[in-house]
């Protein structure tokens, strides 16, 4: 009996062995599992880390980009003032030009020249004109 008590000790040894070590071989995989999943978490916390970086150098950029916009937008604005004020200033000018002109006319217009004299003697002839328009204009003392 006693042998055959060992012989079903040694069995039921023998099952717990086999037990222990499917255990400790589900265990091992299990702990692979685990460093593979930690070595993932790590490569996607380092990818992670890169994208950071590269945002914030385009965010960098981005705003290096708005400032000159800005900066270009103030110039522009500023020379708009100034083509603005030239703009005033040749109207202006254009309007003291056509003053002059139509004074230039209007002082022209007392003198008759003679189409049939030469040169020389219409040029005289229209300064004894315009004296003797002159002279007719002007209020008697």
């Amino acid at each position: 009996a006693l042998v055959r008590n060992l012989g079903a000790f040694e069995a039921e040894v023998g099952a717990t062995l086999g037990e222990q070590r499917e255990g400790s071989r589900l265990a091992l995989e299990g702990l692979a599992a685990v460093r593979d999943a930690s070595a993932r978490v790590r490569e996607g916390s380092l990818e992670l880390g890169e994208g950071s970086r590269a945002i914030g150098a385009e965010m960098d950029e981005l705003e290096r980009a708005t400032a000159a916009l800005r900066d270009a937008a103030t110039g522009i604005s500023a020379r708009a003032g100034d083509i603005s004020a030239a703009a005033r200033a040749v109207s202006g000018l254009s309007r003291r030009n056509s003053e002059a002109i139509d004074s230039v006319q209007a002082l022209l217009s007392r003198y008759v020249l003679d189409p049939t004299c030469p040169d020389g003697e219409a040029a005289a002839g229209a300064a004894a004109q315009g004296a003797a328009a002159r002279d007719a204009a002007a209020p008697e003392d």
